[in-house]
């Protein structure tokens, strides 16, 4: 039993000292370097295990100068449980410092059990100061650079550090080599003949142990003569302007006096002569005073020449013969201001002209952007090269617009002298939508003829491309044509009066379109364009209205019977055209003549048969037609043959007898009768003379006429193709016996020697020949009744005075 005891206390005693042996261990604790410069990184190592199994949870270090604390820098884990930290002491880092740096490293298991190792490095800083350097620098001198390289602020003088110059980049190489001077430092030479006149960056460099730092001087090199111009009182000039000049001249910085004889000034290569020199209000210069040669605008160069004997020397200065740009940029009388800038990318000048127009400024030639701005568009021009500026650019601003066919706001002229070289030109122009008709179509027109004198487009306005902006109200052109008028607004549009003279027209029936063209405001629109086309036709014409608008012109009838739509359309740029449609139809005409004797001459008591020739003289065949007489008594005459005509063809004809009886009891008298006749849409009305004769006791003179017979005596019905007098003028000249014979073998010779000559073949003409003929034969026996019936009376009244006997009936048609 107490053996037992002691094996459990003796097993437990191992147990324990097992366990207190699983603690981490670190091993290989080490720096890379242990000094290093600042601006490097050292790296630390160490190698941490658990011999227990346990797992490394963390390495870290506390890292710590005499004056700050840098807590909690963790390892990175490398193979084969060895951890690295690296500690940057670039300018930036934490670390930048200069000193003793203390580390305590720990090593930490995933039962929190840690151990510790320390180590430490230094960080020493490298510096360099220049100490001396001669300012200026003379071109010719040995020049000499002294300086101090430290390690932690304490002087290097070992022989271990090397150096190196450069100016401005290019390695300079030392004129002997450097040595340490206990007052100076190191001291550097090198030699500066082949050096120009500048002023350079100087870069030193020091090289101490695997170190390297380096400094930066600006150094002055010039010669040991300095001579220069200083001032130029103004560097934008013209010919025959003053100028001065200011001039200093010094030897290694000391004074030299400057006198007239020891100058001489040219301009470029033209010697000026100068009229004053005298001191200068600066310290120790002189002022140059002379008048500029008359030279071409743009950059010329002063230069002057100095030579005392001991000292020569030479200077130059840029002075630049400017532009005087003037003109008057309105192209007529203007009323408000324009503003115009000149832009180079460099300079920019602007001018504000009075009201008419003119301006006037100054600017060195160069390549420029043109602008000329208003209240109502801006006009800009690209790329101008520019060596003389005379009045090239013009304007006109019209602020409404009277351009027939277009509603708009203002029109807007610009124009560029072809000596004036630019790449492209770009027009703004604003507009107020109020003085639009339709600001949802707005378009931009332009002029390439404007004539600036009356106002006018000596051409057409043109739509050209353009880009709306409805929001700030501007119409921009790009690449816009100058020498040209251009409207921002829309197209009016025509108002088209048009129409037939009716609605049915016959077949071989001419065709008159008549009208009005006119705006939307009802204003006439002359030259407008009149296109006339019958549809499904070929049929077509055209035509112009006149100053007052009016148009007249015919259209070819399609002669064909039908339904028609006349189709008219009214054009003229700019406005927008106008079409109408007007329906009509063609029909045959329906039309007839009749042919009678114009007078039926008869005495009371007598009858006769008198034919009325009825001819179809229109184009459609006619049927049902009515016959009667008017003025006529119905007891006076009978329709023989016929009453009625059931039909009658275009171009046939039908004789229609009439028999006329005359009451013995009927007065005798002249009365204006008619034939008439008619039928479903047309009528005809023949006139003709209905003459009662009187008996043998009455005088012919007392014989009653109608309120119409004047009328009916000069009708001339009955010779419709024959220039000739009719038989009532016939008988007229034969109520003189003196001339009746006379008349009579007149008419009879010219008749038979008319109808000889016309030779008249067809039907209606051989009816008329007959007609005429019986004409002359009753105007022949009415001359010799008449004679014969006043002798009888005669010797009546000699036999019988007292009382007449009863005429019988002795005319006979």
């Amino acid at each position: 039993m107490r053996w037992g005891v002691f094996l459990f206390i003796f097993i437990s005693l191992l147990s324990l000292g097992n366990f207190a042996y699983a603690y981490p261990v670190i091993n290989n604790l080490s720096v890379q370097s242990q000094e290093i410069w600042l601006g490097e990184t050292e790296t630390i190592f160490l190698n941490c295990t658990d011999d227990n199994g346990s797992v490394i949870s963390g390495v870290y270090a506390d890292i710590s100068t005499s004056t700050a604390l840098f807590p909690g820098n963790y390892f990175i884990p490398d193979v084969n449980s060895t951890y690295y930290l690296s500690i940057s002491t670039a300018e930036s880092s934490n670390f930048n410092k200069a000193g003793t740096f203390d580390v305590i490293a720990y090593c930490e298991n995933e039962l929190g059990e840690s151990v510790n190792s320390s180590i430490s490095f230094t960080v020493s800083n490298l510096s360099i100061e220049i100490s001396s350097i001669a300012s200026p620098i003379y071109i010719g001198d040995m020049a000499e650079i002294s300086i101090f390289v430290k390690k932690d602020g304490n002087t290097i003088t070992s022989n271990d550090v090397s150096f190196s110059i450069s100016m401005d980049g290019e390695v300079i190489s030392f004129a002997s080599q450097p040595y340490y001077d206990f007052e100076k430092g190191w001291v550097l030479r090198f030699e500066t003949d082949a050096l120009a006149s500048n002023t350079y960056t100087l870069s030193i460099s020091a090289d101490y142990s695997g170190a390297e730092v380096s400094i930066d001087k600006a150094v002055n090199i010039i010669p040991p003569l300095d001579f220069s111009i200083t001032d130029v009182d103004k560097d934008w000039v013209s010919s025959g302007d003053t100028i001065t000049a200011t001039l200093k001249a010094t030897y290694r910085g000391i004074p030299i006096t400057i006198l007239e004889d020891y100058i001489s000034v040219r301009l470029d290569s033209t010697k000026v002569d100068v009229f004053d020199i005298s001191s200068s209000s600066a310290s120790n210069a002189y002022d140059l005073a002379f008048e500029l040669p008359s030279l071409s605008a743009g950059r010329h160069k002063i230069k002057v020449d100095f030579d005392d004997s001991t000292h020569t020397a030479q200077d130059s200065e840029n002075i630049i013969y400017v532009i005087s740009a003037s003109g008057v940029i309105f192209s007529d009388s203007g009323n408000h201001k324009v503003d115009i800038m000149f832009d180079s990318g460099s300079l920019t000048k602007d001018v504000r002209t009075d009201i008419s127009g003119k301006y006037s400024i100054s600017f060195p030639p160069d390549t420029y952007d043109i602008q000329v701005e208003d209240n109502f568009a801006v006009l800009d021009i690209f790329d101008a090269d520019i060596e003389d500026f005379d009045d090239p650019v013009k304007y006109q601003s019209l602020p409404t617009t009277s351009v027939s066919g277009i509603s708009g706001e203002g029109i807007f002229y610009y124009a560029i002298a072809s000596e004036l070289d630019y790449s492209s030109a770009d027009i703004k122009i604003k507009y107020d939508p109020a003085k639009i008709n339709d600001i949802s179509s707005i378009e931009v027109y332009v002029c390439n003829s404007w004539n600036t004198g009356n106002r006018k487009c000596s051409s057409e306005w043109i739509i050209i491309s353009s880009v709306i902006d409805s929001l700030r109200k501007t119409a921009t052109i790009a690449d816009a044509a100058l020498d040209a008028a251009y409207i921002v607004g829309n197209r009016d549009s025509l108002n088209l009066g048009a129409a037939l003279e009716k609605t049915s027209y016959n077949i071989n029936e001419n065709i008159i379109i008549t009208g009005l063209s006119q705006d939307s405001a009802k204003d006439i629109v002359p030259d407008a364009i009149l296109n006339a086309s019958i549809e499904a036709t070929s049929i077509a014409a055209s035509s112009v209205s006149d100053s007052k608008g009016l148009f007249s012109f015919n259209i070819q009838n399609p002669g064909i019977e039908g339904n028609y739509t006349l189709l008219i359309e009214l054009s003229k740029d700019p406005y927008i055209s106008s079409q109408k449609q007007i329906d009509f139809e063609i029909v045959k005409s329906k039309d007839i003549s009749v042919v009678s004797p114009d007078t039926v001459r008869l005495n009371p008591g007598e009858s006769s048969e008198v034919q009325f020739l009825v001819i179809n003289t229109g184009e459609a065949d006619l049927s049902n037609i009515s016959i009667s007489l008017k003025n006529i008594p119905d007891s006076y005459y009978q329709m023989i043959y016929p009453e009625t005509i059931n039909i009658l063809k275009a171009s046939e004809d039908i004789p229609v007898i009439v028999y006329f009886v005359i009451p013995e009891n009927a007065t005798a008298g002249i009365t204006s009768a008619s034939f008439e006749i008619s039928g479903a849409g047309f009528s005809k009305e023949h006139s003709f003379v209905m003459n009662i004769l009187p008996l043998r006791n009455e005088s012919i003179d007392t014989v009653s006429m109608s309120s119409d017979t004047s009328e009916t005596l000069l009708s001339f019905d009955l010779f419709p193709s024959i220039g000739m007098p009719t038989g009532q003028s016939l008988f007229m000249i034969a109520q003189g016996e003196a001339i009746s014979l006379v008349a009579f073998a007149f008419i009879s010779i010219s008749t038979a020697l008319l109808f000889r000559r016309r030779r008249l073949i067809n039907t209606y003409d051989q009816g008329l020949r007959k007609i005429n003929r019986q004409m002359i034969f009753d105007i022949r026996n009415h001359i010799f009744q008449t004679r014969k019936t006043k002798l009888s009376m005669a010797s009546r009244k000699e036999k019988r005075p007292v009382k007449t006997q009863k005429r019988k009936k002795v005319l006979k048609n």
